[in-house]
């Protein structure tokens, strides 16, 4: 149940940021456009969530699904609030201290050792701050402290 529960919050976020992605305007002096690799996540999403939805539809199926009430069923429930709430918090901390708190908070969450999420923060926010920032120039949201 877990499976199927996460890969339809998975697969309905990547179908939304992949609707995002498209709508990005592009930048006429590179030949990439800012929206590829969000719309590369968002594809991603959707594929890894329909893999999820059949693993736990074929588990249902076979019986072999039970819900373990928090664990289960809080993860993806706590997974989608915490990006509900890192969209809305964007304006207002701006990206890289929503970003900072986001990963490490998510990465803590999933039993990531603080050490983990220390390294994994650092590593992806660093890598979509080039990217988006200074290799697609996009303007990232700067928030009360940009």
């Amino acid at each position: 149940m877990g499976d199927a529960l996460t890969g339809l919050v998975l697969t309905l976020f990547g179908l939304v940021t992949v609707g995002l992605a498209q709508a990005l305007p592009g930048n006429p002096r590179i030949e990439l456009r800012p929206g590829l690799y969000p719309l590369f996540l968002g594809a991603l999403l959707v594929f890894f969530g329909l893999i999820l939805l059949w693993q736990g539809r074929s588990a249902l199926r076979k019986g072999a699904a039970t819900v373990q009430f928090p664990q289960e069923v809080l993860r993806p429930s706590m997974l989608f609030l915490a990006m509900i709430a890192y969209r809305a918090a964007l304006p207002y901390l701006g990206f890289v201290i929503s970003t900072l708190v986001f990963l490490f908070t998510i990465v803590l969450f999933f039993d990531g050792t603080r050490l983990q999420a220390a390294l994994c923060t650092t590593t992806v926010l660093s890598f979509l701050y080039v990217i988006f920032k200074i290799a697609f120039k996009v303007p990232l949201p700067r928030g009360f402290f940009g």
